[in-house]
C-alpha cells in the first residue's frame, strides 16, 4: 500500500485510506510506514496483476493497449466495461503496468507504403509514433509477449491507415 500512496503523492494526487478489517497492529504498522515518507520507495514498477492486452488501439498515432475481459476490467476498477486499458487513465502506474503486461515496448513498422513515408521516431514511452516524408501506409505493431503477432488496429478492428 505504501507504494500506491507514494506514487499517488508523486503524481500530485491526494490519498485517503480507511482501516476496514485491519487489526490494531496492522493499522499501526501502516501508519508507521506512512510516517517514514516515500524516500526509497519504488514507484516505477507495476504492483498489480496485469493481463496481456488483446490488442493495441491506435488513434492519431497514439496507442493504448486494451484488454477484452469483463472480469479483468471489473478487478481493475474499470467496470462495467468488457474492453478496458491495462490501467485506467490517470493511474500513476499506467505506463509501468502497460509495459509489464506487454513484456516491454511496442515495435512499429509500416507496410503497403507509397511515397517516401517512414517512421521518424517512437516517443520515449513507446506509445506514440511520429512519421516523416509523404505518402500512405499501414501502421503495424507488436510487443514481446505477442510472439510477433500484429496487435495494432483501430477501435473497429481495421488496419491503421496513415498518411502524411
Amino acid at each position: 500500500m505504501i507504494t500506491l500512496y507514494c506514487a499517488t503523492r508523486q503524481g500530485g494526487g491526494y490519498w485517503g485510506m480507511w482501516r476496514h478489517g485491519q487489526g490494531q497492529a496492522a493499522w499501526e504498522g501502516t501508519l508507521d510506514a506512512l510516517k517514514k515518507g516515500c524516500e526509497g520507495v519504488p514507484t516505477d514498477a507495476c504492483p498489480f496483476r496485469v493481463q496481456e492486452p488483446t490488442f493495441v488501439k491506435v488513434n492519431a498515432l497514439d496507442a493504448t493497449p486494451l484488454v477484452r475481459d469483463t472480469a479483468y476490467c471489473r478487478e481493475s476498477k474499470q467496470q462495467p466495461k468488457t474492453t478496458c486499458p491495462v490501467r485506467a487513465e490517470g493511474d500513476p502506474f499506467r505506463l509501468a503496468c502497460e509495459l509489464k503486461a506487454m513484456g516491454g515496448e511496442l515495435t512499429y513498422w509500416l507496410s503497403e507504403v507509397t511515397g517516401d513515408l517512414s517512421i521518424k521516431r517512437v516517443y520515449h514511452d513507446g506509445f506514440k509514433v511520429e512519421l516523416q516524408g509523404r505518402g500512405t501506409a499501414v501502421l503495424n505493431c507488436t510487443f514481446p509477449t505477442a510472439n510477433g503477432a500484429q496487435k495494432c488496429r483501430t477501435a473497429t478492428g481495421e488496419p491503421i491507415r496513415v498518411s502524411r
